[in-house]
């Protein structure tokens, strides 16, 4: 049997480093899974943001945390526009996730794939359709934007994208309005942990699909 190791592998060091910047180190991958200087940069600018969503909240927190300098060395607005930017990059692997989630589960489920999915076949472009028509877009002009702007980048880090979308949706739920830069500073270790070990546990599954990702273009995911 031939095993094709992933891409790149990147291990969430969740027993050793403050949690803002493991939960930091997730959502940046996930937004930027194929440009590492942009993932670094949205990296600490979410490490930054969710320090001084703390401190403001925390008194003691505020007076007693010692962060990295490094977090706060570019201007305020160069700060917001990483933000503004990454944020958009998470929304687009977010209609990803919810696009593939369900073809991933038929798989993961039944010992055979279901052939339709919400009464469509899973494929691409039966997916990119259905996410069009939740995002309140129509016709085959935005679905083929889907896959170009939102699937194919994704695919990397679409078994990821799937995970958290579970836990998204249940936000935007129970959230209204939702405040996806709040969503990403509400994880803890044990929470950030459940998250990965259901990207890995899709992960494989990616390789089923009829628009199938192969495993050595995936980034696996790892709680250290």
């Amino acid at each position: 049997m031939s095993f094709d190791a992933p891409r790149e592998r990147i291990e969430i060091k969740l027993s050793t480093i403050p949690y803002h910047e493991c939960s930091a180190a997730l959502f940046s991958t996930l937004a930027y899974p194929n440009d590492i200087d942009e993932r670094g940069e949205f990296m600490t600018a979410l490490a930054r943001d969710a320090i001084v969503a703390r401190a403001n909240e925390d008194l003691e927190f505020r007076w007693s945390f010692s962060a990295r300098p490094t977090f706060f060395t570019a201007p305020e607005k160069v700060h917001t526009n990483v933000l503004k930017r990454g944020l958009k990059r998470l929304e687009d692997r977010y209609i990803a996730g919810e696009m593939v989630l369900p073809a991933l589960c038929n798989i993961l489920v039944l010992s055979k794939p279901e052939r339709t999915v919400q009464g469509k076949k899973p494929t691409l472009e039966a997916m990119s359709e259905l996410a069009a028509s939740k995002i309140g877009r129509n016709g085959q002009a935005s679905a083929t934007n889907i896959q170009n702007r939102q699937w194919r980048p994704s695919k990397p880090v679409a078994h990821l994208a799937a995970s958290v979308w579970c836990s998204v949706a249940e936000y935007k739920s129970s959230n209204k309005p939702a405040n996806l830069l709040d969503f990403t500073r509400r994880y803890r270790p044990g929470a950030l942990s459940e998250m990965i070990a259901l990207a890995e546990l899709f992960r494989p599954a990616l390789a089923k699909l009829r628009s199938a990702v192969p495993e050595k273009d995936t980034i696996q995911f790892a709680a250290a």
